[in-house]
């Protein structure tokens, strides 16, 4: 499960509308918008790293699970 409200607060942070996201990904507004969504995850590695980069963000930090998720044990 990736960090979807992560990248949403960052797009938002950086003013940019999902168009223009995902000409700088690489992917169409309707893709990023199902991702951020949560309906679909990025299918390879390289356009998870993309949105890494262009969100200044690790993606490890996409990876994680957000916190008010978490599962405490």
């Amino acid at each position: 499960m990736l960090n979807v409200a992560l990248a949403r607060q960052r797009r938002k942070e950086m003013g940019l509308s999902l168009a223009e996201l995902g000409g700088l990904v690489g992917v169409d507004a309707s893709t990023l918008y199902r991702w951020e969504s949560g309906e679909f995850e990025p299918r390879s590695i390289d356009k998870l790293r993309d949105w890494a980069r262009v969100l200044s963000v690790p993606v490890a930090d996409l990876l994680a699970e957000p916190e008010n998720e978490a599962v405490s044990g």
